[in-house]
C-alpha cells in the first residue's frame, strides 16, 4: 500500500526543487500534481458505509426528514482524500479517492443510516416528491487524516442543524466529531479510519435528531396568520 508521508514528502521535495518558486507557486504545483494523480485510472477507490444496525431507544415516526447535500470547503467538495500535515498545510492523497464526491457520498450514507434503524417515519435527499416536516442541514468541518510525524488520526467533524420546515426555526444544532488513530503509512487504513469515524458520528446524529425532536415537539406547530 502507499506510504502517505512518503508520497507527500516526495511531492514536496519536487516542488522545492524548482528554483525561484514562491510558496504560493509551490503549493499550487503540489496540489495540481496530486490532483492529476487522484484522477488516474488506476487510483484505489474507497467507499463509506453506513453503520451496522444499532440500538435507538427513542423513535419518532412522525418525523419526515430531508437531508440536502452537505456543504463544505472547496478542498472537501471532491472525491480526493485529504491529508492535513500541519495547521495550515493541506494536501490531497495521490493515487486514492472516494467512490463519489464527498458531500454526495456523505448525504447518501446518512440517509442510509436513518433507513437502517427506522428511527423516523421517512428520510430522503429532497430530490423526490416526499413532503417533509424537518430538514437536516450538514456542514462538513473536517473529513481528513491529520498527520503528525509517524502517527495520524482520521478526523470527521460535522456541524448539523435540525430545522422545522413549517416554522423555519432551528430546533437544535450541534458539532459532532470523532477521531481514531490510524497508521499513516497505509492509505487503506487511513480510508478505513475515516469510515470508522464517520460511522461513529452518524450514530450520534440519528440519536440526537430523535431526542431533539422529542424534547421540543414542533410537529404540530402552525405559523401565526
Amino acid at each position: 500500500m502507499k506510504n502517505i508521508l512518503g508520497i507527500i514528502f516526495s511531492v514536496t521535495l519536487l516542488a522545492f526543487g524548482l528554483g525561484g518558486c514562491t510558496t504560493a507557486s509551490i503549493t499550487s504545483s503540489m496540489m495540481s500534481g496530486v490532483a492529476d494523480a487522484v484522477r488516474a485510472d488506476n487510483a484505489l477507490v474507497f467507499d463509506l458505509s453506513a453503520p451496522a444496525k444499532f440500538l435507538v431507544r427513542r423513535k419518532s415516526k412522525d418525523i419526515i426528514l430531508t437531508i440536502p447535500k452537505p456543504t463544505a470547503l472547496k478542498s472537501l467538495e471532491r472525491s480526493s482524500i485529504v491529508v492535513k500535515t500541519s495547521k495550515n498545510q493541506v494536501a490531497l492523497l495521490p493515487g486514492v479517492k472516494w467512490s463519489d464526491r464527498l458531500p454526495r457520498l456523505l448525504q447518501s450514507r446518512l440517509v442510509e443510516t436513518f433507513e437502517k434503524v427506522r428511527a423516523v417515519g421517512a428520510v430522503s435527499t429532497g430530490r423526490d416528491q416526499i413532503s417533509s416536516n424537518f430538514g437536516l442541514l450538514v456542514n462538513i468541518r473536517s473529513f481528513q487524516i491529520n498527520a503528525d510525524g509517524s502517527s495520524g488520526n482520521a478526523v470527521v467533524a460535522l456541524y448539523v442543524k435540525l430545522i422545522h420546515k413549517g416554522s423555519g426555526r432551528v430546533v437544535s444544532q450541534r458539532l459532532f466529531r470523532s477521531s481514531n488513530h490510524v497508521n499513516i503509512k497505509d492509505s487503506s487504513e487511513g480510508a478505513a479510519g475515516l469510515n470508522r469515524s464517520f460511522q461513529s458520528v452518524a450514530r450520534k446524529i440519528v440519536r440526537w435528531v430523535v431526542r431533539a425532536k422529542t424534547d421540543r415537539d414542533y410537529v404540530s406547530y402552525k405559523p401565526s396568520q
